[in-house]
C-alpha cells in the first residue's frame, strides 16, 4: 500500500461560509449562487502575420457580479430599492473557509433586474451587477485544524 506524500485535510465546502455583503451592511439572505467575472482577459496575445507575437496586459478592472437568491428573501427587496434609487453601492464576497478569496467592488450598479414571474413554485431570481473597479481574488480552502 502506497503512502501519499501530500495528504491534506481541507475544511469541508459549506456554502454557508460564503458571505455576500451589499451596500456595506446587508448580508444577503437566501443565497443560492454567486459568480464574479472580469469583463476582459487579464492578458491576451497580439500576433503579426509572420507569426511574431507579444503578450498584451489589459488594464481593465471592470466586471460582472451575478447572484441568485430566493425571491422571498429580504435581499430581493433591498435590491429592488437600490435599483429604484439608481445610485452605485458596494459589493463584497468573502468566505471564512477560503481566507484568500476576496472579490469586491466599491462601486457597482444593477445592470439587469431579474425576470418577475409567478408560478406554482417559488423561484430563485438572478441579479446582474456591473462594476467599474472590480477586484477578483480567489483562493483555496484552509487546512482543517487537527
Amino acid at each position: 500500500m502506497g503512502v501519499y506524500k501530500d495528504r491534506r485535510d481541507y475544511v469541508d465546502h459549506d456554502f454557508n461560509t460564503t458571505t455576500l455583503t451589499i451596500d456595506g451592511e446587508h448580508k444577503a439572505e437566501g443565497l443560492e449562487m454567486i459568480e464574479v467575472e472580469k469583463t476582459e482577459d487579464d492578458t491576451t496575445v497580439k500576433e503579426a502575420a509572420d507569426g511574431l507575437g507579444i503578450f498584451v496586459v489589459k488594464p481593465s478592472k471592470s466586471g460582472t457580479i451575478k447572484f441568485q437568491i430566493l425571491e422571498a428573501s429580504a435581499t430581493n427587496d433591498i435590491m429592488w430599492a437600490l435599483r429604484s434609487g439608481g445610485s452605485s453601492f458596494s459589493v463584497s464576497v468573502l468566505d471564512v473557509a477560503a481566507p484568500e478569496l476576496d472579490c469586491n467592488a466599491a462601486k457597482a450598479r444593477i445592470s439587469k433586474a431579474p425576470v418577475v414571474k409567478r408560478g406554482i413554485d417559488h423561484d430563485m431570481v438572478e441579479w446582474t451587477l456591473i462594476a467599474v473597479y472590480l477586484d477578483v481574488k480567489g483562493g483555496s480552502y484552509s487546512l482543517a485544524s487537527a
